[in-house]
């Protein structure tokens, strides 16, 4: 997806691990970033480059279940605005696009969380 193939700067990944009950489901979280500044891939081979900015964090060895909370400090994850337009420069808009564009990461949790499940 961040290959220098393609016009995507910032990719998220969310995945939902579904087991046996809904206590001990689990799931992941992480938001990469186009790397501008590594080098070439090996000619024939298509390495994509890429920066992982953040990831749901473990709990031991394990990710953590949908029903836990995130610890505060890791609920929300601010991507600089202009990640999401390089190489182009940020729109001028009235008003003006923030310098910062929030994922809520908590309320992500929560959606899946709350999800009607069959």
């Amino acid at each position: 997806m961040l290959s220098p193939r393609t016009a995507i700067n910032v990719f998220v990944l969310i995945s939902y691990n579904r087991s046996s009950t809904r206590q001990s489901d689990t799931w992941y979280m992480q938001i990469a970033l186009r790397d501008y500044f590594v080098p070439p891939s090996p000619p024939g081979m298509n390495i994509p480059p890429f920066i992982v900015v953040y990831e749901t964090p473990k709990i031991g060895n394990h990710y953590p279940k949908v029903n836990t909370p995130l610890a505060q400090g890791t609920q929300v994850y601010n991507l600089d605005t202009g990640c999401l337009y390089d190489p182009e420069p940020i729109p001028n808009l009235n008003p003006p696009l923030p310098a910062l564009f929030r994922i809520n990461i908590e309320l992500i949790r929560n959606t899946i969380f709350n999800c009607r499940r069959p």
